[in-house]
């Protein structure tokens, strides 16, 4: 027994059986135990080394290479090194578990596409195997031909446990726990309704099969008529924001610039109702708050589209790596091509 599978197994049973799922809809087979060890023990270490490195980057080094005036000086020093100890190490553990989350629901996802995209021809095949008489193991079974990928894999893995002396409903399950699908759980549920009533299997699996593709099609059609609104938050998102804070970073680095040049008893002027002073924001100040105004647009656009495009926002954690990239990126480059554009003017 590992390390890591010893610390999985401190931890309460519920969490290591919530893991448990979550890593067989990700297709992921090591066991939960070590899984969560190792989760544990990265988000440990990771803690550690950023809180050394925050020592070296602060005055902490310095203040204890020093002699302490008093005792209450030397404890507020170090309960002060302990709390920032503490909170690097909370704020690592919640850092890895979002990270190992975000990934498993992007594994659980790309799984649940590329079963439902192969799911209503693999019944329709499955279906002609029960007509033709075999049992509905063997049909599932030599339903599971390679070019249904993943799908296949499972089915047989699933079939083989039956094959083993497990019930056929039993494997079944199994069979729908391995995917976060939906339409595989209702699919299940149909066919082992069907065998425990003795129902046409075969009928019951082309009816299903046909109600898959109908809704299929019409969620692509659903898709099609959304596309004006992936176009429209992808072009605020990524150009029109971008371009307007650029704009606008520009114009408070000018004026900022142009006041510097104005006497100090001139500074101020007014003219009847308007009056005129220099920016209270700095240049750098908004350019900080404007790439924290892309990071935020980035992520809520990205969520949103994954949910125009596929009704899953589990689907904008891969599009929120691109949108942050190249709307940030975008910014500095609008930024560094009116600098280059107005470099001249003004000043």
């Amino acid at each position: 027994m590992s390390r890591f599978t010893q610390i999985g197994r401190s931890l309460p049973r519920n969490i290591v059986h919530e893991a448990a799922k979550y890593l067989d809809m990700a297709g992921i087979m090591e066991e939960a135990e070590w899984v969560l060890g190792g989760a544990i023990v990265l988000a440990f270490v990771f803690g550690f080394v950023v809180f050394v490195i925050s020592l070296f980057g602060t005055s902490w080094m310095a203040v204890f290479s020093q002699p302490f005036a008093s005792l209450g000086e030397f404890l507020s020093q170090f309960l002060g090194g302990i709390f920032l100890f503490i909170s690097v190490e909370v704020a690592s553990f919640v850092f890895v578990a979002i990270v190992i989350y975000a990934y498993l629901l992007v594994q659980m996802d790309a799984r649940r596409r590329e079963l439902e995209g192969v799911l209503p021809d693999f019944l329709q095949l499955a279906a002609a195997n029960v007509r033709a008489g075999l049992p509905v193991e063997q049909a599932l079974w030599r339903a599971a031909t390679p070019e249904f990928g993943i799908l296949s894999k499972e089915v047989q893995i699933a079939m083989k446990r039956t094959f083993s002396g497990e019930s056929l409903s039993d494997s079944l399950t199994y069979l729908a726990n391995r995917f976060n699908s939906k339409y595989l759980f209702r699919t299940v549920s149909v066919l082992k309704y069907g065998i425990a009533s003795g129902g046409e299997i075969g009928e019951i699996m082309e009816r299903t099969a046909a109600d898959l593709r109908k809704m299929q099609i019409l969620y692509k059609e659903a898709s099609a008529s959304m596309l004006m609104y992936v176009i429209f938050i992808s072009f605020a998102a990524l150009i029109g924001a971008p371009f307007l804070f650029a704009v606008s970073y520009k114009l408070i680095e000018t004026l900022s610039a142009v006041w510097t040049h104005i006497p100090a008893t001139q500074g101020y002027s007014s003219f009847g109702l308007v009056s005129f002073s220099p920016p209270k924001v700095t240049a750098d100040d908004f350019r900080l708050f404007a790439i924290t105004a892309i990071i935020v647009t980035s992520v809520f656009a990205s969520f949103i589209l994954a949910v125009i495009r596929s009704g899953s926002p589990r689907d904008g954690l891969k599009l929120l790596p691109f949108f942050l990239i190249a709307g940030v990126g975008l910014l500095l480059i609008f930024i560094g091509f009116l600098n280059g554009l107005l470099s001249n003017l003004f000043i």
